[in-house]
């Protein structure tokens, strides 16, 4: 008879940690070449009733979440304010519900591309024309939250980690190599300790 595999997490490997409406809010844009990386390593136990917030630049620069049916809807803007996607919805399905993912989100304004990978795999590729080919200097870096006051934020998901890169891109779905601006990782005490945290506790 075959079991299923635990996940490593869980059978006491790579730490994670559990959200109760736990978000992180960070620092500023400042100045940019169009180009950010987010990652998150996590899993939902199950679909959300509406659309959650993932990955984030304050203003609606960046927004990408996750719906009910599995896809994901993107929003962004450049320096000029110019929306160049908005609610860009993916096919259903690409997030599988209690199954931990790697999810990574790329963006480049100069090139005209914004590209979502799962597990490597690119899922949704989207193209526009930016002018300014930056993103404005005063918003927030952010994650699970579209602004400081927790809006979309998810009521729960398991992470092992969450990471954002500044002025790099991952046109292929390949973590960059350079060091992030910010990594979240670890266990629910280094969570709770950490500077952009706010919201619920982690456990």
């Amino acid at each position: 008879m075959l079991f299923p595999r635990p996940h490593i997490a869980a059978a006491g490997g790579t730490p994670s940690f559990t959200t109760h409406g736990t978000y992180f809010y960070g620092t500023n844009t400042g100045t940019n070449n169009g180009q950010v990386t987010f990652k998150g390593r996590l899993l939902y136990p199950a679909y959300p009733s509406g659309g959650e917030t993932i990955f984030s630049i304050s203003g609606l620069q960046v927004r990408q979440e996750i719906m009910p049916d599995g896809s994901v809807r993107s929003t962004l803007k450049d320096n000029a304010g110019a929306t160049l996607l908005n609610n860009a919805q993916s096919v259903a399905g690409v997030i599988p519900a209690a199954t931990m993912v790697d999810w990574l989100l790329s963006i480049d304004l100069a090139a005209g591309y914004m590209r979502t990978f799962i597990d490597g795999s690119l899922v949704d590729d989207r193209s526009f024309t930016s002018v300014p080919q930056t993103f404005q200097t005063n918003r927030q870096f952010s994650f699970l939250c579209a602004n400081s006051t927790a809006l979309g934020t998810p009521a729960s998901l398991v992470i092992e980690h969450l990471k954002v890169w500044k002025d790099t891109a991952a046109p292929t779905g390949v973590e960059p190599v350079t060091t992030p601006l910010k990594t979240i990782a670890g266990n629910a005490a280094a969570a709770n300790a950490d500077a952009w945290k706010l919201g619920g506790d982690a456990t």
